[in-house]
């Protein structure tokens, strides 16, 4: 029997907010209750994910601080992250969210935790959080530094770092804020270099080292259009040095090429897809999701107006849009997404990538890319029905295992985290592909042609029958009547009249009773009856006279 997709399903002590793979068989999720009030901790924690998942080691954070909102962990030994199934295509496209096999003994996770609302007060938050993993048989997690990133900003106290994105390939981490008020637009993206936090596992020996190392790190910072709040952002190699980076606002796409060395420049992002503008009164529609494919070709989620619907898009950097997929209607709207790259084949061939969705609706959802050249194509794939008993906060793919299974992970607020694996075939190309779900869907499928066939064939035979029976019938129900057995009709009223003169008649006479039988037949039903005459008698109605 082939295999067949499987799901397990682990529920924590915390709400998930966050979650990332680092290797086939190890995932890092992440959240919490948040600053002290809720009684609930915040937490990172390593699971194992090979057979049943199960929790291995956690680390468990300050409760004087914010939870857990973003997190990225990179291997020190990530050159295997990006190396590809197909060796030769790898150097030929190179890309940092490859299906491929890795494991490894040590990683750096990097996270966004708020500071305390004491220091927030005083104008500082050290949100940009480093921790040491070790696996093995006794894994460990434990704290390495705290760092602030991002600009100070005046009674800004709710700001925080929502948006955490890692490229292993380079090192360069790309945050994001959030939180901001209103009344006072704020929104800042910070690129910044990890490569030297992986080499310093201790702290700096002074507070004022450490924001000088703080500086030092920061690659570039960008502001987005009008200071709008970043949905989502991705990062994608180019090469080896250059990363490109992709954000959404609420109404638009951008792309930006970051700079391979330190700047202070101040270009601004391109703009490569907006929304439409809309007067009607009331929600708007938003783009909630980004995902590079290609270094040239992006996934976006676009949800519709008052959680009616959301749609998959998908869009080059020229800004011209390649392929559209709405998502079934009883998602109302998406709350996350991710994709992997699924086959790299030989020059010419189809690329195909895994997008997931996480529906507001507790669903994930998964779709196939297929890009060829310059088209592209959008596909459903499969559906899991309340995979959470509240709202999913992440999905996050990660790589194909020993087993040819690629994992999905998903998480939610209600302290629950599901892993889906999906096998994997191999083509007589030797290029992998997304298995067409199993042979239940194909057996209904069959069942309901052939019940069709069952019935056009009754119904057929059916009207076959019923023509030859009204043939038969027309030959074998002819009635035979014989005319001389047909016997007049007569009036009731003359009938009564001619009664009387034969009373009369036999009072007069001294001859012999005679017996008379008349028919008795209505004036208003007076018809010609057929009767069958038998031993010289009349079988009718009739009355003795």
């Amino acid at each position: 029997m082939p295999p067949q997709i499987t799901s397990e399903k682990l529920t924590l002590t915390y709400p998930l907010f966050c979650a990332n793979f680092i290797s086939s068989k190890y995932l890092l999720v992440a959240g919490g209750g948040g600053e002290g009030r809720s009684g609930v901790g915040n937490k990172i924690t390593l699971l194992d994910i090979t057979d049943d998942l199960k929790s291995l080691t956690e680390i468990e954070l300050s409760r004087s601080e914010d939870a857990v909102m973003s997190l990225a962990a990179i291997p020190l030994g990530a050159d295997s992250v990006i190396s590809s199934v197909d060796t030769d295509a790898s150097e030929k496209f190179q890309h940092h969210r490859k299906a491929s096999i890795v494991d490894d003994d040590s990683t750096i996770i990097f996270t966004g935790i708020n500071s305390s609302e004491s220091l927030l007060a005083s104008g500082k938050n050290k949100h940009f959080r480093a921790f040491s993993l070790l696996t093995g048989a006794n894994p460990t997690i434990s704290h390495s530094r705290s760092l602030q990133l991002f600009s100070t900003v005046e009674g800004q106290h709710e700001i925080y770092q929502r948006l955490l994105r890692l490229s292993p390939s380079t090192g360069l981490a790309a945050l994001a804020t959030g939180g901001a008020s209103a009344a006072k637009p704020h929104s800042e993206i910070v690129i910044v270099d990890t490569t030297s936090l992986e080499k310093q596992v201790t702290p700096p020996s002074s507070p004022e080292s450490e924001d000088i190392q703080s500086i030092n790190n920061v690659r570039e910072r960008i502001t987005p259009p009008n200071s709008l709040e970043v949905e989502d952002l991705d990062l994608h190699s180019i090469n080896d040095v250059r990363e490109r980076l992709a954000f959404i606002t609420a109404k638009a796409a951008y792309t930006h090429e970051i700079s391979p060395v330190a700047t202070k420049s101040t270009s601004q992002p391109s703009e490569i897809y907006a929304l439409p503008p809309s007067s009607k009164p009331g929600p708007k529609a938003n783009l909630r999701a980004v995902r590079f494919l290609t270094p040239t070709i992006l996934a976006l989620v676009e949800n519709a107006p008052a959680r009616t619907g959301s749609t998959v898009i998908l869009v080059n950097t020229s800004g011209r849009v390649l392929a559209k997929k709405k998502l079934p209607k009883r998602v109302p709207a998406v709350t996350s997404m991710d994709v992997i790259t699924i086959n790299i084949p030989k020059e010419g061939g189809t690329l195909q990538f895994a997008i997931a969705v996480a529906g507001a609706d507790m669903s994930v959802n998964v779709l196939i890319a297929n890009i060829l050249g310059s088209s592209a194509s959008l596909q459903s794939h499969q559906s899991f029905l309340n995979v959470h008993p509240f709202q999913i906060t992440q999905v996050a793919f990660g790589p194909v295992g020993s087993d040819g299974k690629l994992p999905l992970a998903s998480t939610s607020m209600g302290n629950t985290v599901v892993v889906h694996k999906f096998p994997l075939v191999r083509a007589k190309d030797d290029v992998v592909y997304l298995k067409v779900p199993g042979g239940k869907r194909q057996t209904i499928i069959s069942v309901v042609i052939s019940l069709g066939l069952v019935v056009v064939l009754a119904v057929l035979m059916q009207v076959v029958f019923l023509r030859r029976g009204l043939e038969v019938g027309k030959e074998l129900g002819k009635p035979e009547v014989n005319e001389v057995n047909t016997l007049p009709v007569m009036p009731v009223g003359e009938m009564k009249e001619r009664f009387e003169a034969l009373r009369k008649e036999r009072k007069t006479t001294t001859s012999t009773s005679t017996v008379i039988v008349v028919e008795v037949v209505s004036a208003e039903t007076a018809s010609t009856v057929p009767a069958k005459a038998e031993d010289g008698e009349v079988r009718t109605e009739r009355e003795e006279l």
